[in-house]
């Protein structure tokens, strides 16, 4: 793609702040990586680099397009800092070893937020002024979901914007005192039991970065570049200012008018008047550029939102200054391609949608349903609302609809009868079998007796019941994904309570709190194609359709959060000026313009609102004037859907995007079992044997360590270092919430590093050339990765090592997983070749055999032809994009005994039972 001026302009920016204002649709993400790549070209170092991206998927997607751009043009992305704020700041303390951050245990959100309604549940009536400041008297007739939202929210504000806690406590309100005892409380709670919640993590960065090792890192970041900054918080911005103040770039890029995350605190005015906090509080000017070029819409619908987002006279004053129009670059396409729909009776508005949605299809001009998409404010299937009156008529025509957020996710019935079965598990009373045959209420008794005996864990406890159900077998993915979003809540309920604690607390907080919570989110690219979807309009963020219906059923013109007028006067001035009014009237109107914005060749808006006068002022029009709605083309044609001609569409799918593989934990996972990849890798599902994992993480870091001290200290640690460095590892692990397994294995992976380190001695850490060190090639069309652990200077080339904690596989006779680890090594060798680099030697070393009396820890291979080894392995990326194509992951042929008897999945697998039965 050829770079536009403006975006050339982000690319070649050399020094100092720049604000990148980016329409929908601009192309800003391409403006952001060519710039990466630049950087890159003109010498800077990979790790000088740090790029903050608004959510881990869009982090990988950032990877998969530099890699292509960086490969294209001769450098090596490896190295570049690129994730979400709050992961890089964990990353970046662990590596740097920040002590402070290992003493903590991280909690994940829904364990915190679990946490937080067991700490408060039973108190409610202990803070009357607080939520009467809400709800007035009628406080008490409230649910407590209600009562807990607004805990849930302060604590979340007062932990953003900082407010002076103590001129709180003596505030001659007693909403305002008791707001702070409710905050003192959560304080007091996370510091007894040594936690840290997300927001506490990037508190703890902020004084990292005053420390000696904070100032080595960042005196090698040179470049700072922020995406998504529109949903940015004061939190936030002191990191930002921190490191930029420091950096010979800062770039920032975001667009007012597409902030909608308000409500998770984040403060639009961030953006909106970044250029006089910049001056103001890091001392430098800021240049701007406008990426106003739109690639996605055809021209009505660019013409239409540049007037419907102009249109707002109280939104002009909250946009940034010299905020420029849309220009169409986009898709051709001639005649009217927005209108307005309004019925007030929901069926018959229905009705036409299928209409339409049959029309496009059946004339060719979308290739499948879901190339159309309905985007709401609420996507909950409520009695009489438009969504489920759609639903029942696309049903009765014979298209399917796929709706995941239809209803609260633990009132769906599978979800109940989940929930209700395992409470069976950790509780008794035979009732709650009510429904189930007398063969599943022997397993479910079974179930129970091992979970009662310690010869099982709740989570895998969970899953013997998903298989038992049936639900494992399922091929539909909103099954898959609704067991599996259970699994991780569950995981995460198990990790913060003792085993005592667990029935108890299942019954009381558990299951009241997962039925008061919304589906989570499914990633896009698992809408089945013959389905037409539902989406949120959060939910759409960052996708465009051929064809978007905005529906209406009614609208909340005005957002109040007057959690925030309770903080408000006890924050500092910086902050004071970035939260938003008391009464929003912007929000929603943002909101739909990322809605509107969505469409590439027809967008065609739904108001179903029953109770609102036909003229009424109503955020869905522009200038919020029905009578606006047509005035941006100057006349009043209509939609003629027999004349529409999609002239550049081609069927675009969500699940064409490129993906980014690692060959360890893609090639080599699907090699061993593709159903327990499948499940793993992109449903999600938790991990309930969590001691491998810590065993083989806690070994290779604790390498790590001690190479870097050799690097540092040009000697070896002793044994009383290398057990510090593995104490401090095991901390670290802790934090990352990966649970310490049993003493036993505790000290037998101190062993196996101490042995090893002995064994080898100073003679292999002079050879070491790089430990750690990351990898990746781009081949036709795919994108790889890996992580070599030790690469050695060899007599005449480089010698590739990969550490195993395990004990050789030929030991029991487990031939064809060596084979599997072995391809592993050629992918890395291939890589190097591919650079230019000489291999002479690859070694697989079986680290847990150092501790045998006769080890045989080390296997070693020569390296092969190239060709015919990628050959090999694209084979196996192309059946891992048919599986997922099909949603279908198939058990494996010839299953690793040893990989089945742990697997969790072993209770739905025939070849697990069987194994299972023979043990």
């Amino acid at each position: 793609m050829t770079l536009n001026r403006e975006q050339q302009a982000v690319v070649d920016f050399d020094e100092g702040v720049l604000q990148v204002v980016a329409g929908p649709g601009t192309g800003k993400t391409e403006a952001l990586v060519s710039r990466v790549v630049e950087l890159l070209k003109r010498g800077n170092p990979p790790e000088s680099i740090m790029i903050v991206t608004f959510t881990r998927k869009a982090a990988e997607e950032f990877e998969i397009r530099l890699l292509e751009k960086a490969q294209e043009k001769g450098v090596d992305p490896l190295g570049v800092y690129c994730g979400t704020l709050h992961s890089l700041c964990f990353s970046v303390m662990e590596e740097f070893g920040y002590e402070e951050v290992q003493k903590k245990k991280l909690l994940e959100d829904f364990g915190r937020r679990v946490l937080l309604y067991d700490l408060f549940k039973g108190r409610f009536s202990d803070f009357p002024h607080f939520f009467s400041f809400f709800f007035g008297d009628g406080w008490k007739g409230k649910e407590e979901r209600q009562l807990f939202g607004k805990v849930e929210t302060l604590i979340e504000r007062i932990s953003l914007y900082s407010p002076d806690l103590e001129r709180m406590e003596r505030s001659e309100d007693p909403a305002v005192r008791e707001a702070a005892e409710i905050y003192r409380i959560y304080e007091d709670f996370l510091e007894e039991n040594s936690f840290i919640d997300f927001n506490g993590i990037e508190k703890l960065f902020l004084e990292f970065l005053d420390t000696e090792i904070g100032e080595w890192f960042l005196s090698q970041i040179n470049h700072l570049l922020v995406d998504e900054y529109q949903d940015t918080n004061p939190l936030d911005e002191s990191i930002y200012f921190k490191i930029a103040s420091r950096c010979k770039s800062f770039v920032v890029v975001g667009d007012e008018d597409q902030s909608l995350f308000s409500f998770r605190g984040a403060t639009v005015k961030s953006f909106i008047k970044f250029e006089d906090r910049v001056k103001r509080k890091i001392g430098k000017p800021v240049s701007k550029v406008f990426l106003t070029k739109n690639y996605r819409s055809v021209k009505d619908i660019v013409d239409f939102l540049n007037y419907y987002i102009n249109g707002f006279s109280d939104l002009k004053p909250e946009r940034v200054r010299g905020k420029r129009k849309l220009v169409h670059r986009g898709p051709k396409g001639d005649g009217v391609r927005v209108e307005y729909l309004r019925k007030r009776d929901r069926k018959e508005l229905a009705e036409k949608v299928a209409d339409i949605v049959l029309f496009l299809k059946d004339g060719g001009l979308i290739s499948k349903v879901s190339d159309a998409v309905l985007l709401v404010p609420s996507a909950k299937e409520e009695e009489s609302s438009f969504v489920l009156n759609l639903k029942k008529e696309l049903e009765r025509r014979g298209i399917k609809v796929y709706n995941p957020r239809s209803r609260s996710f633990g009132r769906k019935k599978r979800s109940k009868k989940l929930l209700r079965l395992l409470d069976f598990v950790l509780r008794g009373d035979e009732g709650k079998l009510f429904d189930l045959n007398d063969d599943e209420k022997r397993e479910i008794g079974r179930v129970k007796k091992d979970y009662d005996a310690g010869d099982t864990n709740l989570l895998e406890a969970y899953y013997r019941i998903a298989s038992l159900l049936g639900y494992l077998e399922s091929k539909d993915p909103e099954v898959l994904f609704d067991v599996s979003h259970l699994s991780g809540f569950i995981s995460q309920f198990e990790g913060v309570y003792t085993k005592e604690e667990l029935p108890k607390k299942f019954s009381t907080v558990f299951v009241p709190f997962v039925e008061g919570i919304d589906d989570p989110e499914i990633p896009p690219e698992f809408l089945p194609e013959d389905h037409f979807p539902v989406m949120t309009i959060h939910q759409a963020k960052g996708l465009e359709f051929p064809v978007v219906f905005v529906a209406v059923d009614w609208l909340k013109e005005e957002e109040t959060e007057r959690v925030n007028e309770l903080v408000r006067p006890y924050v500092d001035g910086d902050v004071a000026e970035l939260l938003p009014p008391p009464v929003d009237i912007n929000t929603i109107k943002r909101k739909l313009y990322v809605a509107y914005s969505r469409a590439q060749q027809l967008l065609i808006i739904l108001d179903g609102r029953r109770d609102v006068k036909k003229g009424e002022y109503s955020s869905i029009y522009p200038e919020g004037d029905e009578r606006k709605r047509k005035a941006y083309r100057g006349d009043s044609e209509k939609l003629k859907l027999r004349e529409l001609k999609f002239e550049d569409f081609t069927g675009r799918s969500l699940k064409g995007k490129p993906r980014l593989y690692s060959f360890t934990g893609d090639v080599v996972s699907f090699l061993i079992c593709p159903k327990l990849y499948g499940f793993r890798k992109f449903y999600n599902f938790a991990s309930s044997s969590a001691v491998q994992e810590w065993f083989g993480t806690a070994v290779h870091r604790t390498l790590r360590q001690v190479y870097i001290f050799f690097r540092r200290n040009g000697r070896l640690p002793s044994e009383r270092e290398v057990e510090e460095l593995f104490k401090t590892v095991c901390s670290s692990l802790e934090v990352a919430g990966v649970p310490r397994p049993e003493e036993e294995r505790v000290k037998k992976a101190l062993s196996v590093v101490k042995r090893f380190v002995e064994v080898k001695g100073e003679e292999f850490y002079r050879r070491v050339e790089r430990a750690e060190l990351p990898v990746s090639v781009k081949k036709e069309g795919f994108y790889l990765k890996g992580v070599i652990d030790v690469l050695l200077k060899g007599e005449s080339g480089l010698e590739i090592w990969d550490f195993k904690s395990m004990k050789n596989p030929k030991r029991d006779g487990r031939e064809r997983l060596l084979e599997t680890y072995e391809k592993q090594l050629r992918f890395y060798s291939m890589i190097l070749s591919d650079k230019g680099k000489r291999v002479e030697r690859l070694v697989l070393c079986f680290l847990n055999e150092y501790l045998e009396k006769d080890p045989e820890a080390e296997e070693f291979f020569d390296p092969e032809e190239e060709d015919e080894f990628w050959s090999w392995v694209k084979g196996i990326l192309k059946k891992i994009e048919e599986c997922k194509s099909k949603n279908s992951w198939p058990f494996p042929e010839d299953p690793d005994v040893k990989t089945c008897k742990v697997c969790d999945f072993r209770f739905c697998c025939p070849k697990g039972r069987d194994i299972i039965q023979a043990t």
